[in-house]
């Protein structure tokens, strides 16, 4: 039982096939058979990159840019290389060429990479913020903070679309098309808002019928629709 356990493993442990000649891998680790090592492209007929080099390597070879005994990748160079065995390298021959068998230094692959970075945790659940100035929102759904709601291009010294009217919106607000009180956006005008809280709000605040996105539940059908006040609003801030 100990024995066929270490077959496996043994098998697992050579089932590489790095070159991708359709065959495990037999070289061991630091040897290979190689017809180029660290070569300059320009030693393959006058090559100039990796892909031009593709001629002076069989296909059943590995093409790749030069990996140096420590593991570091060099882009202005290449290796052609098979980690067949190396009884197999002695007898292959290609176009009138022979492979040198590599006894040392002939990396099979790049080095494991370090660890990424620890990524932050996630939101947690329930987290909104979107006005996205890296803030929870404090204002309830259906209410925010106006620089400007409802207003048109125009009124932001003459603009004519909506990137034109970036420069009316102060760093902080969200800057969009505006989104009427039915969730609906309306692409004609714009709205410049921010979901803080109500007492930290240095512009007019909204204390209804401003959805903070398209999909936010819009508030009670029964409520005030405000339009007066949101052409008063529109008014007083596109002066």
């Amino acid at each position: 039982m100990k024995s066929i356990a270490l077959l496996l493993c043994l098998g697992a442990a050579r089932a590489a096939d790095l070159d991708g000649d359709g065959v495990t891998d037999l070289a061991a680790t630091d040897t290979c058979c190689a017809f180029a090592y660290g070569n300059a492209f320009s030693g393959c007929t006058g090559a100039t990159d990796l892909a031009s080099a593709a001629g002076c390597c069989p296909s059943d070879f590995l093409l790749r840019h030069s990996i140096q005994a420590g593991g570091i990748e060099s882009t202005t160079s290449y290796d052609c290389v098979s980690f067949i065995s190396q009884t197999d390298c002695a007898a292959y021959s290609w176009s009138g060429l022979t492979p040198s068998w590599m006894a040392a230094n002939c990396a099979h692959m790049l080095p494991t990479p370090a660890p990424t970075p620890l990524t932050p945790p996630p939101t947690p659940k329930g987290f909104r913020d979107n006005d996205k100035d890296g803030v929870a929102d404090a204002a309830a759904d259906g209410t925010c903070c106006a620089q400007c709601q409802g207003c048109a291009f125009s009124g932001c010294s003459g603009a004519t679309d909506f990137a034109g009217t970036a420069s009316c919106c102060p760093a902080g607000f969200l800057h969009r098309y505006h989104i009427g009180y039915n969730g609906q956006e309306d692409t004609n005008a714009y709205d410049c808002v921010s979901f803080v809280a109500q007492a930290d709000c240095t512009a007019y605040w909204t204390a209804a019928n401003c959805p903070h996105t398209t999909s936010s539940t819009v508030v009670d059908a029964a409520a005030p629709r405000a339009v007066g006040l949101l052409a008063l609003v529109a008014l007083l801030f596109s002066a």
